[in-house]
C-alpha cells in the first residue's frame, strides 16, 4: 500500500476517519450511531488484523465476519486505506490518549500517575490479542512507509507520556536522564511484550514478572 494511500482522505459523501474522530466531540444522535457501527466493524477488522497481519485485513473478509455486505461496509469507510488507518486508530492511538490524559491527572501524585500508567502498560502485555496485534503492527510498519509514520507518532506520544510523568517525579534529575529512563521504560515493556510471544511454555510467569518489573522501576527512579 503506497504511502500517499495510507493517511485517509474524504471519499464520496462521507469520510469514516473524519467522522470517528470528531465523534468525542459533541457528536449527534446519527453520528453516535454511526460510531458505534465504526467500532463494530473495527473490531472485526482487529481480530483479523492481529491474527494474520495487515495481509489479512480485506473489505470482503471483514464484511463477511461482520455479516453485512461489501458495499455497506465502502458506505461506512469507502476503501481498505480508510479500514486499516481506523484498525490502527482503534487500538493503537486511545492507549497513548489514555496515558497522556493520566499523565496529566492533576488529582493523583507523580508516582501514582506512573504506577497507574505501568499498569496499563503492562496490562497489554499480558492480552494476548493485543501482544498479536502490536507484533504485526510493528511488520507492517516496516513495509509500509505509511503505516511507520503512524506508528511513529503514537510512540512519539507514548515517550512524552512517560518523560513527562519521570520528569515529575524526579524533579532533580537532567533533561538527559529523565529521557533515558522513559526510553528505557517504554522498551523494556515492548521487549516483554515479544518474550511473552516467544518464550517457551511456564518460561515467563506474567503476574510475578509484571510486578517484579513495576517495582524495579518504581525503586529505581525513586531512589536513583
Amino acid at each position: 500500500m503506497p504511502a500517499s494511500n495510507f493517511r485517509t482522505r474524504r471519499r464520496g459523501r462521507f469520510d469514516a476517519a473524519l467522522v470517528a474522530r470528531h465523534l468525542k466531540h459533541g457528536a449527534s444522535e446519527r453520528e453516535e450511531a454511526r460510531g458505534q457501527k465504526i467500532n463494530h466493524f473495527l473490531s472485526f477488522s482487529a481480530s483479523l488484523f492481529a491474527s494474520e497481519g495487515l495481509a489479512g485485513v480485506s473489505m470482503r473478509r471483514v464484511a463477511a465476519d461482520a455479516g453485512v455486505s461489501l458495499r455497506t461496509l465502502q458506505h461506512y469507510f469507502g476503501n481498505r486505506q480508510n479500514l486499516v488507518a481506523l484498525t490502527i486508530d482503534s487500538l493503537l492511538d486511545q492507549y497513548i490518549a489514555d496515558f497522556t490524559a493520566v499523565s496529566r491527572e492533576a488529582s493523583m501524585s507523580p508516582t501514582e500517575r506512573f504506577s497507574r500508567v505501568i499498569d496499563e502498560l503492562l496490562g497489554t502485555v499480558s492480552t494476548p490479542v493485543i501482544d498479536a496485534f502490536y507484533v504485526h503492527l510493528w511488520a507492517a510498519a516496516a513495509q509500509d512507509a505509511g503505516i511507520l509514520e503512524h506508528v511513529r507518532d503514537a510512540y512519539a506520544g507514548y515517550f512524552e507520556a512517560l518523560f513527562s510523568i519521570i520528569g515529575q517525579m524526579r524533579p532533580d534529575w537532567p533533561v538527559e536522564r529523565v529521557s533515558t529512563t522513559a526510553l528505557a521504560v517504554g522498551t523494556q515493556i515492548d521487549g516483554l511484550l515479544v518474550t511473552r510471544l516467544i518464550s517457551p511454555p511456564n518460561f515467563l510467569q506474567p503476574d510475578e514478572a509484571l510486578a517484579n518489573v513495576k517495582a524495579f522501576w518504581l525503586e529505581s527512579i525513586l531512589r536513583g
